[in-house]
């Protein structure tokens, strides 16, 4: 177990990571301010890991950590995760949430374990040229629903509160007032709901944290909100914009899918006490 990371070991974990996308064509990134880290040898070389993030949630009772296991595609099958895994429970014998990726984590890696499926967190993309068609499209499908969890945000933000999307909506506001953190992200306002957005680079943008106030749930504001920024991004040159939702928040699923987002992959979630 280790609390920090040298260099060298930085640089062989964002290889592995890499090298699993090119693999499972997808675009997973990790962060390297993990609270504990396991770490699989082989020659010396770093062919899986388990990082372990101190959440501060509690399942039944339980605190919980949330666990990111990643294992060298060419090392996959050789029970590396469960050794990885035991050291773990080893270490702390705690309920875990689960974000894992790559084909050793499959569903039947998890039901060995006799962990519970709890959710997928869904990765949802829009290409901003499909914009008016897309909403065009499926505006009639959109419509309200319960207020639900936003999903798991980056990594970067994840010791601090989650957005939520109180409802799917749909809004002609066009009284938006657009502030700028000093981290540089942009945060959407329309004086019931709210949104912030972070550019991840000149064509690509990350929605997350979006909110409506409760005495404007059912009036649209949400919608309106995302529907100003998306054209906004698209008048300014970006080409793709990101979002996560739970699959448990239906109504925010069918908010994004009717402005054109697709889901581009899904991470599980899963507990084990």
């Amino acid at each position: 177990m280790r609390r920090y990371l040298s260099l060298n070991e930085a640089l062989e974990i964002e290889g592995i990571v890499r090298a699993s996308n090119d693999k499972d064509n997808t675009t997973y990134d990790i962060p390297l301010d993990a609270d504990y880290w396991f770490l699989k040898r082989r020659g010396g070389r770093i062919i899986g890991f388990l990082a372990v993030f101190v959440m501060g949630d509690t399942y039944k009772g339980n605190p919980v950590d949330e666990l990111l296991l990643f294992t060298d595609p060419e090392e996959r099958g050789r029970g590396i995760g469960s050794e990885l895994l035991s050291r773990y429970f080893k270490y702390k014998p705690v309920t875990v949430r689960f974000s894992a990726y790559g084909s050793e984590c499959s569903e039947a890696f998890f039901k060995k374990l006799n962990a519970v499926h709890v959710y997928d967190e869904l990765y949802m993309e829009l290409l901003l040229g499909e914009l008016s068609e897309a909403s065009d499209s499926k505006e009639a499908k959109a419509h309200d629903g319960m207020p639900g969890d936003n999903g798991t945000v980056d990594r970067a933000m994840k010791k601090g509160k989650e957005g939520t999307l109180e409802k799917a909506e749909e809004s002609n506001d066009d009284n938006v007032r657009i502030s700028v953190t000093e981290e540089g992200d942009r945060i959407y306002e329309n004086g019931h709901s709210e949104l912030s957005l972070r550019l991840l680079d000149e064509e690509t943008a990350y929605i997350y944290n979006v909110r409506t106030d409760e005495s404007y749930l059912r009036r649209g504001s949400a919608k309106g909100l995302l529907k100003n920024a998306l054209n906004g991004l698209r008048n300014e040159g970006a080409v793709k914009v990101l979002l996560q939702v739970s699959s448990e928040n239906v109504p925010a699923f069918k908010l994004y899918e009717g402005l054109g987002f697709k889901t581009s992959c899904a991470l599980s979630q899963w507990y084990l006490t």
